[in-house]
């Protein structure tokens, strides 16, 4: 299980095989290589560097196949903020937990 950052630096949950699950234990994306991918197939994202999420603009609209959320897991602690980082060009901060 690694846990995983948003861009800006929020706690956003954590990754299990190629599941990306909230801190609260919700499956809502697909790893697909690094690109995450939500129930109903759409872009979300990716790991642009070992623990962060971002979303690249020109990404948006991507599509795979949905898939079937598996069975929510318990509730896990929600991990410390950390230090936000710049934005890169063209991209925006990934989806917060509460979103999905």
């Amino acid at each position: 299980m690694n846990w995983l950052w948003t861009w800006s630096g929020n706690s956003f949950g954590y990754r299990v095989d190629d599941q990306l699950r909230t801190h609260d234990g919700r499956h809502v994306g697909r790893f697909v290589g690094e690109e995450i991918y939500g129930a109903d197939g759409l872009y979300l994202g990716e790991l642009a560097s070992e623990d962060r999420l971002i979303t690249r603009q020109r990404k948006l609209g991507r599509f795979r196949l949905p898939f079937r959320p598996r069975m929510k897991q318990v509730e896990r602690v929600q991990r410390t903020a950390r230090a936000a980082r710049l934005i890169r060009p063209g991209c925006q901060d990934f989806p917060a937990p509460s979103y999905l």
